[in-house]
């Protein structure tokens, strides 16, 4: 009883951070519209962006609970105790290793929560929602600014909460995988496979390892569901990355313009050595197997600008 009207308020909880910084977002953008400044988009873009993370991982909470019941109730875990002692131990240890650092992230997570609550002389050029209280609410600023600080502790915890729940689940399915792989191996340590007795023991086993591969292919079905909103923050993260490479194509662009033609040999094959180095911009890779087109991120920057341009002429 107690655990359910605890779980209930802390979905309520959810909720209500969820509509005040959805309110928060509304504003923000209407204002970045109508002040289609430089200034007042290098000021509050980086929080900007960052409370849609908050959004999406609020909004990840509230719609995760359907995919947390199968995994809980629908898909049976294998009691790791019962497990052979080399695979118990690897278990244990990578099962404290993973426990410790979510800890560690959570007590980091909730000290720069309890940190954002400390009132800063620059916060209104940081924040948007201080600068937007300051304009329009002068008489009542310290109380509404003191309710938004007050929830600082718990957007912090429930902005790293799903992605640690999903490492959680993720863990615990890859233990689930040791102990299926552990299955497997016996499968052909049979001590004969002429006798009917030991080839009915060997079908009896594949189809009990089947059954328990479906089961992790239906699970994956319903953690694709749950990972697809972390693409949104995946998404952000690019995001920024676009604009790192969008910087740095700019190296050639500027030295297109360059009068190299009025410079001796020497420094025209320094300058051709440098447009060659500067042919392809800067870009951050994950890996050499995986590859990102920036260059299509680049041209939907583009026409987004542009299109976010005319929206400010026709307002």
């Amino acid at each position: 009883m107690s655990t359910s009207v605890s779980s209930r308020v802390l979905e309520a909880l959810v909720v209500v951070i969820f509509v005040e910084y959805w309110i928060i977002q509304v504003l923000q953008s209407y204002y970045l519209l109508k002040i289609f400044e430089t200034r007042f988009l290098v000021n509050y873009s980086a929080f900007y962006f960052g409370d849609f993370v908050l959004l999406t991982a609020l909004w990840t909470i509230l719609s995760s609970k359907r995919n947390l019941n199968f995994i809980q109730q629908d898909f049976i875990l294998w009691n790791v105790n019962n497990s052979d002692e080399k695979i118990y131990n690897k278990i244990k240890n990578e099962s404290n290793i993973v426990s410790g650092i979510i800890l560690l992230n959570f007590v980091i997570a909730l000290a720069g929560g309890f940190v954002y609550m400390t009132a800063n002389d620059d916060d209104e050029k940081v924040f948007f929602i201080y600068w937007y209280i300051k304009e329009n609410f002068l008489e009542w600023s310290t109380i509404m600014e003191w309710v938004i600080r007050a929830s600082h502790p718990f957007t912090s915890y429930f902005l790293v909460l799903p992605i640690y729940m999903l490492i959680l689940k993720l863990w615990h399915i890859k233990f689930q995988v040791y102990l299926l792989l552990d299955h497997i191996e016996k499968i052909g340590k049979c001590p004969s496979f002429s006798d009917k007795r030991f080839q009915k023991e060997i079908k009896t086993s594949l189809v009990f390892c089947i059954k328990r591969h479906i089961s992790f292919l239906q699970l994956n079905y319903f953690l694709s569901n749950f990972v697809m909103s972390f693409s949104i923050c995946g998404g952000l993260v690019f995001i920024s990355l676009v604009f790192f490479v969008l910087s740095t194509q700019k190296v050639f662009d500027c030295l297109k313009f360059q009068k190299w033609y009025d410079w001796n040999d020497e420094n025209k094959r320094l300058y051709l050595i440098f447009m060659i180095a500067a042919l392809k911009p800067l870009r951050l890779q994950f890996s050499d197997n995986i590859v990102v087109n920036y260059e299509l991120a680049i041209s939907i920057l583009k026409t987004t600008f542009s299109v976010l341009s005319v929206l400010k002429e026709l307002v």
